[in-house]
């Protein structure tokens, strides 16, 4: 795992770097009008998330105001994901060309950050990223941000999409960020995308999935439902989740009893003062998150914190049951990993 320190410069010199050169030479009519759109796109995420249009972003309007108001949140989520989640560099995934399949691509922050991950390591092999989405205007925008790379964008539903064979001496990384939503509320596209899944693995092919999506209500249940199906067909989850079996969670009913991560961040000075141009100051952020692999065996997790209840009460997860938790010392519970028992302060 990084530093949090070498995470911010590999946000701030490469993922950034980027959008700013993008962000800056806009039409003015574009920057000028993003502030209105992105509270409206902001009241629409947090507050409508049950009955969000697929298609809400298919104008030029509102796919800048995604690009501006909500890419470079993504992207910081997804890195501090992909840091604590994918394999540490001794082992196989580092030895062998990369194929990135970015599903419901949207601006193009999943392939964008993993690309930037990977550079930030010092990864050598080939890599070749494909972009899928429905949306045409979206796309345009993630060949936008994704011009440097080995990149191609395909236009089409994600149940349009079939998963590929391997290439030979290839791992597949598949990135499903933020559309979950879309996916658990279709079950054939559902089931489609496990039975697609479950043929690689039975075909003995190398592969992860990144999952990324809100921690809010409407995608949670959803999320815990889909995770737990990955589960079931053999995959393992590589972070956060201690076992690789069905979420104890689940079956809880409390509208507290989420389970989420977070990723928290000073923003550089730079980025601070374009956040707040578009009504935006932080980088602060919950979110859900899974890591699996075809492969990879087991990690050894200890019990994780998933969730706070309060300002001081958290719940504790050992992969089988979940209990409550008091923490104190906040700086314990910035990627919601248990602190060891030695060093956890007293209740």
């Amino acid at each position: 795992m990084s530093s949090s320190k070498s995470l911010h410069t590999t946000f701030t010199d490469i993922i950034l770097s980027k959008w700013l050169e993008i962000a800056d030479h806009l039409p003015k009519k574009y920057q000028n009008s993003q502030i209105d759109n992105i509270e409206t796109l902001w009241e629409i995420y947090t507050r409508q998330q049950g009955g969000i249009r697929t298609n809400l972003l298919n104008t030029e309007k509102h796919a800048w105001a995604y690009f501006f108001g909500f890419h470079l949140s993504n992207c910081w989520r997804l890195l501090n994901l992909l840091d604590r989640g994918l394999p540490p560099k001794h082992e196989s995934f580092w030895q062998k060309s990369m194929d990135i399949i970015d599903l419901g691509a949207g601006t193009g922050s999943g392939t964008q950050t993993l690309h930037a991950w990977l550079k930030s390591h010092k990864y050598s092999g080939e890599l070749r990223s494909t972009l899928v989405d429905s949306s045409k205007i979206l796309l345009q925008k993630a060949k936008l941000i994704n011009s440097e790379l080995n990149s191609k964008t395909i236009r089409c539903l994600i149940q349009d999409y079939d998963l590929r064979a391997n290439r030979p001496n290839t791992t597949q990384v598949y990135i499903l960020s933020y559309v979950c939503n879309e996916i658990t509320k279709d079950e054939k596209l559902s089931a489609r995308l496990i039975h697609q899944f479950k043929n690689k693995i039975k075909s003995g092919d190398d592969f992860h999935i990144i999952i990324l999506d809100s921690s809010h209500d409407a995608t949670h249940r959803g999320m815990i439902h889909f995770r737990d199906a990955l589960c079931d067909i053999g995959l393992k989850i590589q972070f956060p989740c201690p076992k690789s079996e069905e979420c104890p969670i689940i079956n809880r009913i409390h509208y507290r009893d989420r389970c989420f991560m977070n990723a928290h961040t000073t923003p550089p000075k730079k980025l601070l003062q374009t956040l707040k141009k578009y009504n935006r100051d932080s980088l602060n952020f919950d979110f859900m998150g899974f890591v699996f692999s075809s492969n990879q065996t087991q990690k050894a997790i200890h019990n994780k914190l998933i969730g706070q209840v309060g300002n001081e009460k958290y719940m504790e997860c050992n992969g089988s049951t979940i209990e409550y938790t008091n923490i104190k010392n906040l700086d314990f519970v910035r990627g919601m990993d248990t602190p060891s028992p030695e060093s956890k302060p007293k209740s």
